[in-house]
């Protein structure tokens, strides 16, 4: 669903389009306020020519990384609906159902590699720049200076921050169409990823002159060292993959040659006497996790070449008795973290399903004030109806709320500080209730747990009678022992808690979250079908939806779509 940010007319109206609150907004576009919300990070580049560090810049403030994923997803998707050229078809850098695979395909087999690459690509692009753009693509200006602010920090697109690689997509369309017709003209074929530039041709290449002034009537510099033409006989690499064999793209041949070796030595006198005897000066688990990441990348790419390749590590790390796992981040700051889990059935073409919702938040006191204030500007509203007496009993409930009110409570959801992770599975019979649901807690509890390192965690779980309350203890217990056995991320201590929705005034939020869900899961594809517009109001709350009997894991760059009939 397209969100038109041609819309909004003032601050207020910007910030309900992204998917803030206004006061964060205002503050995230203070040029002297935005540096408090920041943390920058310096990675060492690797390679000769490459020493040095550079700078990403990434989001500190949860709430705040949030809202810049959400504008991303939802401005992604207004561009694509407001200029045809996006995507540009040549573009394969952080655009959805594009790789580094697929950017090299097209070069693949080619005689001549011409690889250049964009000095400073990110920095160079200015808020001079950016808000011309927001400009052209019919944001008025006051509007297109507030994005401006919102995207840019110290006057340029910053490397890491979350909407930059699409922003930076769209500055360069017109780069993309010059680049495009140069390869066209030259009989060669041409492709960009980020900073990448890559032409391909059987006779000639466009010549490196050519080149460089087509960076500099689009703003951007040729960066000189990083310039070079593969000629017949040289290795041609394309986005780091191989690209001389002429039907697909391969993984280096040394990296190949390496991991085959690694491999070799691992089964040959165990994986943990190899990663002792090679003396790296890395703890056995990060070897463990290198290899592991070397296994996953070359496994990929060469699919039919090295089809048992991921098996075959995996039977080396079972033999051992191994796992992959990451190490606690020592210099986490405290953090109190709540869960609020909630579940419901959905009935759907004769099937019934089972979901559970984790509500994770760091400011369970905002979510009660917000919650129980909406109540009670409902239950104080004499002409406001609804189920009154069934709400002052069992609080914010989505199936006693009517039309209005969940509406209300809705878009206040939007804005409120947490994030939703979703599980459900097909409950196949009643005498199969607790095991399913035990089961749904075991596929998402344990990245959820990682992801709370080093924090303090309450998980409160709402009283189900179908569920026996030591089991569900036990079962989060369970999770925490296993990532503390083999040393992974996990919190330094958990509490979990059985209560009711009468109790802890938080369960509204994933109560709401299963409803909203379940309707759209079973609407029509109607973008104007209320049960449509509530989910897509919500979508980015969804962190997570997992279908449990398939194994697929619905995120931003995967979106959940509704059930159509015989495929859910």
């Amino acid at each position: 669903m397209a969100i038109d940010f041609r819309v909004p007319a003032d601050q207020s109206e910007l910030a309900q389009h992204i998917g803030i609150d206004e006061g964060r907004l205002a503050l995230a576009i203070q040029p002297d306020k935005k540096k408090s919300f920041f943390a920058k990070h310096y990675i060492e580049k690797r390679g000769k020519h490459r020493r040095g560090e550079y700078r990403i810049v990434s989001e500190a403030e949860p709430l705040l990384a949030d809202a810049y994923k959400s504008f991303a997803r939802r401005f992604d998707f207004f561009v694509r609906a407001v200029e045809s050229r996006f995507p540009h078809a040549s573009a394969y850098g952080y655009v959805r159902g594009r790789s580094t695979i697929d950017n090299a395909m097209g070069h693949c087999g080619a005689p001549l590699i011409l690889n250049a690459d964009i000095a400073g690509f990110f920095p160079s692009i200015s808020s001079a720049r950016l808000k011309v753009m927001f400009e052209q693509l019919g944001i008025n200006g006051k509007i297109a200076g507030l994005l401006t602010e919102f995207v840019t920090i110290d006057g340029s697109l910053p490397l890491g921050l979350h909407p930059s690689p699409m922003l930076a997509n769209i500055i360069c369309l017109d780069l993309d169409d010059k680049f495009d017709k140069l390869a066209m003209e030259s009989g060669c074929f041409y492709t960009r990823y980020a900073d990448d530039i890559t032409i391909s041709g059987r006779n000639s290449v466009p010549k490196k002159e050519i080149i460089k002034n087509i960076l500099s009537e689009e703003g951007f510099c040729l960066s000189e060292r990083k310039f070079r033409i593969t000629k017949p006989g040289q290795s041609h690499y394309v986005t780091g993959l191989s690209v001389s064999d002429p039907k697909l793209p391969h993984a280096p041949r040394v990296m190949k040659k390496n991991l085959r070796q690694e491999l070799y030595y691992c089964g040959k006198y165990g994986i943990v006497d190899h990663l002792s005897r090679i003396g790296i000066d890395e703890t056995i688990q990060k070897g463990i996790n290198r290899i592991d990441g070397f296994v996953r990348y070359v496994s990929h790419i060469e699919k039919e070449a090295l089809p048992h390749l991921r098996s075959d590590w995996g039977n080396l790390l079972n033999k051992e008795g191994l796992e992959i796992s990451y190490t606690t981040i020592e210099d986490h700051s405290p953090r109190e973290i709540d869960f609020f889990v909630d579940e419901t059935e959905i009935d759907h073409e004769g099937s019934c399903y089972l979901a559970l919702s984790f509500v994770q938040t760091e400011d369970t006191k905002q979510i009660e004030f917000t919650t129980m204030y909406a109540l009670r500007r409902h239950m104080a509203d004499p002409f406001s109806g609804g189920h009154k007496k069934v709400l002052e009993k069992k609080k914010l409930h989505y199936t006693d709320s009517n039309e209005d009110l969940r509406k209300s409570y809705i878009d206040k959801l939007s804005i409120l500080p947490f994030r939703a992770y979703l599980v459900f599975g097909k409950l196949k019979s009643s005498d199969n209730y607790e095991d399913l649901y035990i089961e749904l807690i075991k596929k998402i509890l344990p990245h959820r747990l990682m992801a709370c390192d080093q924090a303090v965690v309450r998980i409160i779980v709402e009283e189900n009678s179908k569920i026996k309350k030591s089991k569900i203890i036990n079962t989060i217990k369970d999770t925490q022992s296993s990532l503390e056995r083999n040393n992974n991320r996990r919190p330094l201590l958990i509490e979990t808690i059985i209560g009711g929705k009468s109790e802890y005034l938080c369960f509204s939020v994933p109560d709401f979250l299963l409803a909203v869900f379940s309707g759209y899961a079973k609407s029509n594809t109607d973008p104007n079908e209320r049960r449509v517009l509530f989910f897509e109001k919500l979508r980015d709350k969804y962190r997570v939806i997992l279908d449990a009997d398939k194994g697929i894991v619905y995120s931003r760059k995967r979106p959940f779509e509704p059930w159509r009939s015989g495929n859910c």
